[in-house]
This record gives C-alpha cells, sequence and structure tokens, in this order.
C-alpha cells in the first residue's frame, strides 16, 4: 500500500506538475496492484497499459518509449503517463490522492 506522501507524488504526476522520474517506486507499486486486481474494472487503452508496463515497470527511458508507442516526442510521451495514471489516482487513491487532485482539478 501507498503511503500518504507516495500518493501525493502519484497524484501530483497526473494532475499536476509533479514527475515519474523523481521517485519511481510508488508509481511501480501502483501500476503493479492494477495488473494483479482486475484491470478491467479500469478504463485504459491497450496503448496506455503498454505505456505503464514500459515506463514503470521496465524502466525504459521516456525517448525509447516514445519511439516504440509512436508518440510525436518524448515530452507527449511523458504527458501521456500522467494521463495514463490519472484513472488509477480516480479508482485506488486515499484521502491524500484525492485532495491533490481536488487542488489541481479545481485550482
Amino acid at each position: 500500500a501507498l503511503t500518504d506522501h507516495e500518493w501525493r507524488v502519484v497524484a501530483g504526476a497526473a494532475y499536476g506538475p509533479g514527475l515519474f522520474d523523481v521517485d519511481p517506486g510508488p508509481f511501480r507499486s501502483l501500476v503493479v496492484r492494477y495488473f494483479v486486481d482486475d484491470p478491467a474494472t479500469v478504463d485504459l487503452t491497450g496503448r496506455e497499459e503498454r505505456l505503464l508496463v514500459s515506463r514503470a515497470l521496465q524502466g525504459r527511458d521516456a525517448e525509447t518509449v516514445a519511439e516504440r508507442l509512436e508518440y510525436h516526442s518524448s515530452g507527449q510521451c511523458m504527458r501521456a503517463l500522467g494521463d495514463a495514471f490519472r484513472p488509477l489516482v480516480d479508482h485506488y487513491g486515499t484521502d491524500a490522492a484525492l485532495e491533490v487532485r481536488e487542488r489541481f482539478v479545481d485550482g
């Protein structure tokens, strides 16, 4: 289970200016949880799943993943990674994560 701090890190990257590369550990744990639990309960595309596996589980760099998954740039790939974490934060997130989400969505 993620700590409140880890949830804030993940939610900050999903909804705000936070960065995956600063501390990939909590992201990895969340992706593992997604695949171990029932993935059908969260609405992710196949491309988003491949992105999560490539970046969070395999640790591939953004440029390599961008090329393999046909993103226009590594920046677009990194933004897509944040977007892919949004449904995971929404589905699994604790109050700490949801507070961060609300700050960026409503702020």
